[in-house]
Order: structure tokens, then sequence, then C-alpha cells
């Protein structure tokens, strides 16, 4: 389900080149300087009740993500046929979205959850890409044009997307698909992994296969004059997170115990944090999962306690909630393991886990059990 996008979104694939060893070692203070007695405000979240599920079927998959302020996706497959379903998490009803013959793979929603981009996978092997309205209402359906797909909603228009389709061979082609206008346009793009700047503007690392190496220079590519243009160099990964804020990851040399995030907004420099780096001692440049709140500009993330190597560190992770526009941040309780997280559209919640069974209630302070297996 989670696994293409977000393995695109998370862990950045570079060329290959070698990190020396690590010695685990604290992390350093904040680059810029922090107010210490600033809190995040703690009155800005209704108070809630989130009630679990109360039974689980065997045929039951995973929480997809947030369809809504107070409802979840979750997915279940039985007898070669799947079945998508909404769950409210303060009445406990569930109800069917949509159903397919085969399997769904992936499910990507527009920023303000009023589009979903469904991706199936039938018993014949095709590969098909539905876009409905969250009434349920099919806008189009794509197929033939790849083997798998990518979807990057644009946040600044909710009826626009950049689509990946995935050929074999490794190779890809890119299209801007529009609902409003009905209309599909293949892009002249290098590389599959694009991030959102502006309504006409998004971002890529243009990686030089013939020269690895652990950073490459970010690219602006404007829709509207086709034009291409440098913005960063020496940039390891980079991410869009919407209301016009987006972060580089650099790093002075490979073999540093810190990496620099960098907010920006618009392409203005903004704020700045540094990171323990986790090496990987491989092509895999490690990112910490994260999520972003947009209601209440905070950036929720996990952050390894030291510099160290990712196999073999198991201190666990603090979970933070970092508010970006005034530079102040907050523990909020330690997770045992790297797992992903998604913010609920309003803020006040944040599914935790690899198949999102938990949920951290912003506004009680805990971390609840969604779902258990017997």
């Amino acid at each position: 389900m989670k696994k293409f996008l977000f393995v695109l979104s998370i862990i950045i694939l570079l060329c290959a080149c070698s990190f020396s060893d690590l010695e685990a070692q604290p992390s350093p203070t904040r680059t810029n300087e922090m107010n210490d007695d600033k809190e995040l405000p703690e009155s800005i979240f209704e108070s809630t009740t989130i009630r679990p599920f109360d039974t689980i079927a065997s045929s039951f998959i995973e929480v997809v993500g947030w369809f809504s302020d107070e409802e979840i996706l979750y997915l279940e497959e039985e007898d070669e046929r799947s079945h998508l379903y909404k769950y409210h998490l303060y009445n406990g009803d569930s109800e069917l979205l949509f159903e397919t013959d085969g399997w769904i793979i992936d499910v990507s929603i527009n920023a303000d959850h009023s589009f979903l981009a469904i991706q199936t996978y039938s018993t014949d092997n095709k590969a098909t890409l539905l876009v409905m309205t969250e009434e349920g209402q099919v806008k189009r359906v794509i197929e033939d044009l790849g083997e798998e797909y990518a979807v990057y909603w644009n946040p600044y228009e909710r009826e626009a997307m950049i689509l990946i389709s995935f050929l074999p061979d490794w190779k890809f082609v890119a299209y801007m698909v529009d609902m409003s206008e009905d209309s599909i346009v293949e892009l002249d793009l290098p590389y599959p992994y694009v991030q959102w700047l502006s309504s006409t503007t998004f971002a890529y690392l243009h990686w030089d296969e013939f020269e690895p190496s652990y950073h490459a220079p970010l690219v602006v590519y404007d829709l509207k004059t086709h034009s291409k243009k440098d913005w960063k160099d020496d940039v390891i990964a980079f991410a869009s997170l919407g209301n016009q804020l987006s972060f580089t990851v650099t790093v002075s040399s490979p073999d540093e115990l810190y990496s620099t995030y960098t907010f920006y907004k618009g392409q203005n420099r903004y704020r700045t944090i540094e990171m323990p780096i986790l090496n990987t001692y491989s092509e895999q440049w490690w990112v910490p999962f994260y999520t972003y709140d947009g209601k209440n500009d905070f950036f929720y993330y996990l952050r390894p306690k030291y510099s160290s190597d990712f196999f073999s560190y198991e201190d666990g992770y603090e979970f933070i909630a970092y508010s970006i526009e005034d530079d102040s941040e907050k523990k909020i309780i330690t997770l045992e393991q790297h797992v992903p997280l998604s913010i609920s559209p309003k803020g006040d919640a944040v599914l935790i886990g690899n198949r999102f069974e938990q949920i951290y209630d912003v506004d009680q302070g805990k971390l609840i059990d969604l779902f258990e297996f017997e």
C-alpha cells in the first residue's frame, strides 16, 4: 500500500558512495537560537475521545491514512477482492467506500481531501489508477500507461497532479494530469521524484548517473514556460510541506555526525535545525519519518538520540513537535521504532506505525492502540 510512495518520500536513493564510521554522540543544540521558555500552544485543539476498532476481521490489511478530520481509511482483502472502508474515530462507524477485484496497491489523497487516487492491480496483472471524489464519483480512469504509478498531488491546485508511470527496465514517463480540464500531458522529466513549490512549479534533484555522489543540484521546473533552473547545490534530500514551505537536507561532508535541515518559505531560507545521522553504509541516505500540520504549522518528526549506525541503533526515537513559525520544539514521547507518521487534517491526532496501528491524541496527550491482533 504505502510501500512505493513512502520509500520515495522518506529514503532518498543516491548514487554509490562510501561513508566513514560514525561515533555515537548526543545531538548538538539547534542551529538557530531558541527560546527555551517558549511552549507550544496547548489550547488550539478541541477535546475529543478517540474510539479504537472494536474488532478486526481476519481480512484486515492496514490503515491507509486520513479521509477527513474525523475519519480514517482502512483496507481489507479477501478472496482476491479488495475493499476500502472509512472509519469514524469518534463513533466507531465503518462505511464501504470502494471495492474491486484484485488488489489495491496504493491510495493517495489530495491536499484538501476532496480527491482520492486509487491504484489497483487486477488478477490478470493489469495496473489501473482510478481518480474519484470523496463522495465516490469516478472522475478518471488511467490504464495501459505502465506497470505501476506514483502520484504527486498539487497542494495548490486540488484537481492537478504529476503522474509517474513506471515501465519495464526501470524506465518511466511523467504526465501532468488536470481533472478540471480532463487533460493529461506528457512532461520531459529526468527523474521520477518531484515536489511541488507552487501551483505552477515543482522541484527535483538532478542526479548525475555518470558521476556518483551523495548530493545533487536541486532544480526548479516551471510548468508555464517548461523551463528548468538550478536552485540549490549539494542537496541530499528535498521535500515540500505545503503552505509554501519546503526543506532541504544537506551535510558538509559524508562523514559528518549531523545533517542540516533547512526550511524555506517559497524559495527564501526561513529556519534551520540539525539532525543526528544514522549511517546506512549504502546508497540510501537516512531521513527520519515526519508529517506536517499545515493548520497549526507544526513539523512532527522522529529524532534519534545520537548519531550512530542505523542497523544497530536501538535507543528509541524522540517524537518531536517543532513549531516552524515560533522556532520552538517540544518532545512528546519516545518511540521504540522508527515508523511512519501521518497528521490529521485539523492537526489534533497523528497516526503512527507501519500499519498505522496507533494514534496519538494531541489534545489528550495519549498514545492509543487503534487495533490489536489476537
